[in-house]
């Protein structure tokens, strides 16, 4: 009987620290995650298609974004960006500063109000992987990180999903493969998709940006 009583109290002790520690080895699992997602951030080169449906105006073109830890750069392609002179229909650079670069430009351009200056998220902030690399444990904790600007919603997966700005009705989606690589970026505006981003190709080695004046 004694030893039955041992053994059985061996279990309920082996089962509790099994319980107890299980919190620990799934944090470490998600902080893994967390870090390796976050460090893809800091360099990439994605290439795809941008569909745009914004009021009147739409289109379906070749795109081509690329960030570093200084700059971020969107090429929005007239042509095939294979081709031998691709031609930048439009252009967005940011770094401390924001550069547009439009096809046509007057008062009443509907591209002008959807790429006002005052509007674009500053990526750099939004970006900032040190920042969001200290603040991993509300992170891993609430899969969610919020400051005065925006607010990041993590999957269990800890891969960042959502992208929601100071107006929540303005918020951008992220989707992703069976791979868990990034596949679709969707961008809501007034609750309305405006534009959707299906990516054929994603690096993240580290690439030199060219700043336009």
């Amino acid at each position: 009987m004694k030893i039955l009583l041992k053994a059985f109290f061996f279990v309920i002790i082996l089962f509790v620290w099994s319980c107890a520690s299980f919190p620990i080895d799934d944090y470490s699992k998600k902080e893994k995650l967390l870090l390796n997602h976050l460090e893809s951030w800091k360099n990439f080169r994605i290439d795809g298609i941008i569909g745009l449906n914004y009021k009147s105006f739409s289109f379906r073109k070749n795109v081509s974004i690329r960030k570093n830890e200084e700059a971020f750069r969107m090429d929005i392609f007239d042509s095939g960006i294979m081709g031998m002179h691709p031609t930048p229909f439009i252009t967005v650079y940011m770094d401390t500063t924001i550069v547009l670069r439009l096809p046509f430009q007057t008062e009443e351009n509907i591209l002008d109000s959807l790429f006002e200056k005052e509007k674009l998220p500053d990526f750099a902030k939004i970006f900032d992987v040190q920042k969001l690399i200290n603040n991993k444990e509300e992170i891993i904790k609430s899969k969610n990180y919020e400051n005065e600007n925006y607010s990041l919603i993590f999957s269990e997966k800890m891969l960042l999903e959502k992208i929601v700005f100071t107006n929540p009705d303005s918020y951008v989606i992220l989707e992703y493969n069976r791979n868990y690589e990034l596949s679709d970026i969707s961008f809501f505006y007034d609750k309305k998709n405006i534009s959707t981003i299906q990516i054929d190709k994603i690096s993240h080695q580290r690439i030199e940006i060219k700043r336009i004046e």
